[in-house]
């Protein structure tokens, strides 16, 4: 059985729940017994309008259900939530901003699953150009095409692992699942595929693709990457040896330099924030703001740890 597991908060994904339903539904009745699923979205302890127009949509679905939770306990423990209450042998989580780009899509993950524990689906961006007032994520999304193909991510399959769309054997997620300590956004995606380089787990990167329908606005996504490198900042290893933030850090400060980010964020943070929310992002001031971010997180952390 496959168990298509969707995490979500504060999102109506109705429309991708309905369309992931009419395609299992039709690949089951074609199947001759073969494959069976369901489907189950996790609340995250969402409030107002989205949750009830998503619990209207999913009322009387066969195979379908829907989990709430009373309060927001972040992605990793939703995800995990969802797979203790799943009762297939694979798991297939899609984020809740994805859509729908191919009519086989439920049937091209059915026909890999044996190649390997883990098969990483991909992502593909809207079309252009940025809605206004999200220029920052779109600017990045784009910069990072190159890296989504399949052939690319399969030279590094642990580094380049995402969970946008990824199919797990019960087996595999049984034995790894997501580190619950990650309650804000972002890390973990990269927790996870070093758990699974770790525990030997294969991981295969396709391309299967679904649409990512949540370019945040500048503001929000300013908001989420400091939600990620204070995740950062908090859990240390193994994510400080691999992430981009701590590693430049880390050689600043074995030149006597790092408290320079600390000095940037201090006295331009605004400036650089200013700048990243216009109609001309710079990813460099992106990546800048992120390290200077992270470097001041890091030292009110370090300051709180030596006054105990």
């Amino acid at each position: 059985m496959l168990s298509i597991l969707i995490p979500t908060y504060q999102r109506d994904c109705s429309a991708l729940v309905l369309d992931l339903l009419s395609q299992a539904e039709s690949f089951q009745r074609t199947s001759n017994g073969a494959f069976s699923y369901e489907l189950i979205v996790g609340d995250d302890g969402s409030k107002g309008e989205a949750i009830e127009q998503l619990e209207r949509a999913l009322a009387g679905k066969p195979h379908c259900r829907l989990l709430r939770q009373t309060r927001n306990h972040g992605r990793a423990a939703n995800c995990n939530q969802m797979a203790r209450e799943a009762k297939g042998d694979w798991l297939l989580i899609i984020d809740d901003d994805a859509a729908v780009c191919s009519d086989t899509f439920i049937r091209d993950y059915w026909a890999v699953r044996l190649q390997a524990d883990v098969v990483c689906g991909s992502l593909r961006n809207p079309p252009p150009p940025a809605p206004k007032g999200h220029e920052l994520r779109y600017r990045y999304e784009k910069k990072a095409e190159p890296r989504r193909r399949a052939a690319w991510r399969n030279r590094r399959p642990y580094d380049e692992f995402t969970t946008f769309n990824v199919l797990f054997s019960r087996r595999a997620f049984d034995a790894v699942q997501f580190d619950e300590r990650c309650t804000e956004y972002g890390y973990e995606d990269v927790l996870m595929g070093l758990m699974l380089k770790e525990r030997g787990f294969s991981v295969l990167h396709a391309d299967i693709p679904l649409v990512h329908t949540g370019i945040d606005s500048n503001e929000n996504f300013l908001r989420n990457t400091e939600a990620s490198m204070r995740v950062l900042a908090r859990i240390g290893e193994p994510l400080t040896s691999y992430a981009g933030a701590s590693r430049t850090l880390r050689t600043l400060r074995r030149f006597g330099l790092g408290r320079v980010p600390i000095y940037i964020y201090t006295h331009w943070g605004r400036d650089l924030r200013r700048q990243l929310q216009g109609a001309h992002p710079s990813l460099f001031l992106f990546h800048t703001y992120k390290l200077c971010y992270y470097a001041t997180v890091k030292q009110g952390i370090q300051a709180a740890a030596s006054s105990l």
